[in-house]
Formats: C-alpha cells, sequence, structure tokens
C-alpha cells in the first residue's frame, strides 16, 4: 500500500483536490474545515463523499484526508470529492477497483448546464405561442 496519494475530481463546474495519507489520527478537512461543519450539518453530502470507503469496506477513520473544493454548490462538490477519493483508492488498493468501479465512482459525470441560444428564454425554452 501507498502512503500518500493525491488526486482531482469534477462534477458539474465542482472541482475538489483531494490528498489521502495513511494517519492514526483519521481527520477529514475540506477547506481547513471539518466536513461535517464544511456541509453545513448535512449528512447527504458528507455520506456522498465517503462513499466509497464504505462501499469497499475500508474505514475512513485510518486516513487523513485533505480537501481543496472550489466551484458549484455544496453537492456538486461532494460528488467532485467523492470522484477525487474513489481514484485515490483504486490507486492504493488495486484490488478493490472493481468493486469501485462496479458502484460507478470512478466514471467522471460531464453533464453541464446547456449555454443559452439566441432569441430563446433559456437554453431551449421558447416564447410561448399566441395564435391571436
Amino acid at each position: 500500500m501507498i502512503k500518500k496519494l493525491q488526486s482531482t475530481g469534477k462534477k458539474k463546474t465542482a472541482v475538489a483536490s483531494v490528498v489521502i495519507s495513511k494517519s492514526s489520527k483519521g481527520s477529514y478537512l475540506i477547506n481547513d474545515r471539518e466536513a461535517i461543519n464544511y456541509f453545513q450539518g448535512q449528512d447527504l453530502p458528507v455520506a456522498l463523499s465517503v462513499s466509497p470507503f464504505s462501499s469497499s469496506e475500508i474505514n475512513y477513520k485510518d486516513f487523513s484526508i485533505l480537501v481543496k473544493a472550489s466551484g458549484g454548490g455544496l453537492v456538486a462538490q461532494s460528488y467532485a470529492i467523492r470522484h477525487a477519493i474513489s481514484q485515490v483508492l483504486a490507486k492504493m488498493f488495486p484490488e478493490k477497483r472493481t468493486v469501485i468501479k462496479k458502484f460507478g465512482f470512478l466514471t467522471r459525470d460531464s453533464r453541464i448546464v446547456e449555454r443559452k441560444k439566441p432569441g430563446l428564454r433559456k437554453a431551449r425554452k421558447k416564447e410561448q405561442f399566441s395564435k391571436r
């Protein structure tokens, strides 16, 4: 097993850079704040971001996780963190790669907001048709 690895994950416009190292402390910091405080006490983003650990049956408290996240919203950032953590775990534990890949955590979700077209209200929404 490798001691310290770094990876970058993306979702929409959110980008997360993750550094994971083996540690007995088990800290999980996002932008120099504890994860639960960063996600404002919401359980869903925290659960999303550590789901690669639980799916591959690895205890995330055995690692020191340092994250720099920017762009997007909190949920998009948690998906970006999940993507980066999955890449690091696949490098650290090659035997767990198939399990992580089966859950779809290694696939980058490349869907982004479609641009607004000229003459339309939004990307696809048109003006309401008036017969008279």
